[in-house]
This record gives C-alpha cells, sequence and structure tokens, in this order.
C-alpha cells in the first residue's frame, strides 16, 4: 500500500510529521489533539496542498476541491488535470489554484507556475514517445472568445 507523510501543525504550534498507509490520510492518528492543520502531503513522491486554497467557488468545476482527484501533476500555485473533451490524446489543462475568472488577473506567479509545469508536462511528453512534433498552448479569456467555464485554465495540446 502506498505511503503518505503528513506534516501537522497542531494548535499548540508545534508540528508533527506522521507516515501511515494512504488509505489513513484523511483520518487523523488517534494521538493527536483535536486542533490541528495539515500542513504538507506528500504522496509517493509528489507533494500536495491539503490546506484551504484562496477564493475557494464551490460551484467552480474548475475550484481545486472540485478537481483534486483528477490531478495529474502540479507547479506550486497551478494544477493539471486531462481535459475532458480532449482535441488529442494527452490533452491537459493547468488551472490556477486560487479562484480567478480572467487570465489576465492572474499573478506573475501564477503564470510562471503555469509555464514550469507546462514544461515538465511537455519533457515527460518527449520522453515517453521522442516522435511528437510539436505542442500548443491555448487559453480562452471571455464567452465570446470560448470560455464555458470561468475559472482560469490553460490548454496543453500535443501534436
Amino acid at each position: 500500500m502506498p505511503q503518505c507523510t503528513v506534516l501537522y501543525r497542531l494548535d499548540t504550534g508545534n508540528y508533527f510529521l506522521h507516515n501511515s498507509p494512504k488509505k489513513h490520510y484523511l483520518s487523523a492518528p488517534y494521538f493527536l489533539p483535536n486542533h490541528f492543520e495539515v500542513i504538507c502531503l506528500i504522496q509517493s513522491g509528489k507533494q500536495r496542498s491539503p490546506t484551504p486554497v484562496p477564493n475557494p467557488q464551490p460551484d467552480c468545476l474548475f475550484c481545486y476541491d472540485n478537481v483534486r482527484d483528477r490531478i495529474i501533476d502540479e507547479y506550486d500555485s497551478v494544477i493539471a488535470i486531462l481535459d475532458d473533451y480532449p482535441v488529442t490524446e494527452g490533452h491537459h489543462l493547468i488551472i490556477t489554484k486560487r479562484h480567478v475568472e480572467d487570465y489576465f488577473n492572474i499573478s506573475a506567479k501564477e503564470r510562471n507556475d503555469a509555464d514550469s509545469l507546462m514544461r515538465i508536462l511537455r519533457n515527460r511528453i518527449k520522453e515517453k514517445d521522442p516522435s511528437g512534433t510539436g505542442f500548443n498552448i491555448g487559453v480562452n479569456t471571455s464567452a465570446s472568445a470560448g470560455q464555458t467555464i470561468f475559472h482560469v485554465s490553460c490548454h496543453f495540446l500535443n501534436e
């Protein structure tokens, strides 16, 4: 069974590191006090962000809590999921963790993180299939431009 390492911050201000099987991640170890916060989860070598994300919108299909089970990879302030309606095989969406409706309102850090994650995905795809000839990157920024879910997402397609 995969192992998880969870870093907790206790209500006393102290930190506690706990290793457990993956299935026990969501249930706190019995010896922890009632008041604690999960700071960091490392599972199978990938860091996850179980702490709350700024500005969540419960009805938004791309907000972090609504896609957390579909995450392929992440890079600090952004995540990658596979598109539900792919144009090509391996059509990824790079989505900000923070709910932002318009690409022109994301921070420089979010833009840089999205670029870094796309480079990671590109390298991974090229390693898997070096015969790939190119990639497309696209962002729809309003209903008139084809945006249907009003949460920033960058389409990353390999050709």
